[in-house]
């Protein structure tokens, strides 16, 4: 059994199901100052965001780029998969562009990569990767405007068996018949892939990617941080609409919703902190009848968010169960 790390869950009881403990999630962790963004939502490398802050939930956004009016590229490669942050996916990255000073969207391939990499480095750990994508946003000016929607499905595909991805997933029966950290750490696969929206996730791709939305529920992000929550009410996911029930397996919620380029950065800190990630998690617990799994946050290097995951994770690693009256006064 692996040495406990930050935030981890390699170290937690093989009979325990995935979604019956925590992981920390790193929102949009590739859009990070380390990588160049200017307009950032985190602050240390992918690889320091796992190793040193705990993270083991990784969203990262994908785009098509076209790389057409830089004389220096052969016809045949004037787009690629980048990740970038932006609403409009046929915008070829604009908003992204200026959101990283001028400087060109990174590949896909290595910010991928970096995650799929740790999940062999670190074989014990169960780790998500979400990914968001815009690849059927299809457009003249990022150069996939003749693509069969199919197509951006094949190319996702055979960038994640490049980067090995496939040989690590998790792969699920049902959407309900969620595997122990044990069955997965056997059998190794210890990297849940999703997918949204839904109509990516055809083809090969459907052989080991989730529907993100079927795996987990998610409570708005734009939730007011400063106020209460008071109700049980989720943004996405599978909900029984007469009695409100979440039947997604995992709950995602979220912290700090903030501008990243307000000068005052201290709201990253108590947002982040202990008492205030505790407060919430319990709010939520009770309101959503179900123990939030995702617990996803800008900044996570910021804060006090892996010391909650340890809490939590400690409290159903000896109980088998999560027990809020252990982790109220704690």
């Amino acid at each position: 059994m692996q040495k406990q790390m930050p935030g981890g869950n390699g170290h937690l009881n093989d009979d325990l199901k995935l979604n019956e403990i925590v992981y920390l999630g790193a929102h949009n962790c590739a859009m990070s100052k380390s990588y160049g963004w200017i307009y950032a939502q985190q602050n240390v490398t992918i690889t320091e965001q796992f190793e040193k802050y705990g993270a083991r939930h990784f969203k990262v956004p994908l785009h098509w780029y076209s790389n057409n009016n830089d004389p220096e590229v052969h016809l045949y490669n004037i787009f690629e998969i980048v990740v970038a942050h932006e609403s409009d996916g046929k915008s070829n990255c604009q908003l992204t562009l200026m959101q990283r000073a001028l400087k060109k969207p990174e590949s896909a391939h290595s910010r991928l990569k970096e995650i799929v990499d740790l999940s062999f480095q670190y074989p014990d750990e169960i780790i998500i990767l979400k990914i968001e994508s815009k690849l059927l946003c299809n457009s003249q000016k990022n150069g996939t405007e003749h693509f069969d929607p199919s197509l951006s499905s094949i190319i996702l595909h055979s960038l994640l068996v490049d980067l090995k991805a496939d040989q690590r997933a998790i792969i699920l029966k049902n959407d309900t018949e969620i595997p122990t950290l044990g069955w997965c750490r056997k059998n190794k696969q210890t990297l849940l892939i999703t997918i949204e929206p839904k109509e990516q996730r055809v083809g090969d791709l459907s052989k080991y990617t989730y529907y993100s939305y079927s795996i987990s529920a998610q409570v708005d992000w734009e939730a007011d941080p400063l106020k209460d929550v008071q109700s049980g009410d989720v943004a996405r996911g599978k909900v029984n609409k007469q009695t409100g029930e979440i039947l997604s397996p995992f709950l995602e919620i979220h912290f700090c919703p903030q501008n990243s380029l307000k000068l005052d950065s201290s709201y990253r800190d108590k947002y982040n902190s202990y008492n205030h990630v505790r407060q919430r998690f319990l709010q939520y617990f009770f309101n959503c009848i179900k123990m939030p799994n995702f617990l996803v946050a800008d900044f996570i290097d910021q804060g006090k968010l892996s010391n909650i995951v340890d809490d939590v994770n400690l409290i159903v690693n000896s109980n088998g169960i999560f027990l809020p009256e252990l982790f109220e006064v704690l």
